[in-house]
């Protein structure tokens, strides 16, 4: 199974027929997940979130399978960053990031 996930492993992300990008991703964490929230954003190159989403999850999850959508970026054709992360005394802390490309 991680072998098909791998093969389908991208950075590239283009455009839907109604202007948005729809990115589906599967996340794997390295500590298993002490809280029931986590965020999920894209961030621009100016550091700045282009999309934010809110996931309920289980203590000790350790994946994490879902998507999230991107309405619109100043900057597409430009490197973004996708965060999974929780809060911690009002902190972020990161579970997973990806470099990723909006087209």
């Amino acid at each position: 199974m991680l072998r098909k996930l791998k093969r389908q492993d991208r950075v590239l992300f283009k455009r839907d027929a109604e202007g948005r990008w729809t990115i589906h991703f599967v996340a794997f964490f390295r500590k298993p997940l002490p809280v029931e929230q986590m965020g999920i954003v894209v961030l621009d190159p100016k550091q700045e979130a282009v999309a934010v989403a809110e996931v309920a999850g289980q203590k000790g999850q350790t994946s994490l399978a879902t998507q999230i959508t991107v309405d619109s970026t100043e900057a597409p054709g430009k490197k973004h960053l996708l965060r999974v992360y929780y809060a911690k005394k009002g902190k972020p802390i990161v579970l997973a990031e990806k470099k990723i490309v909006l087209k």
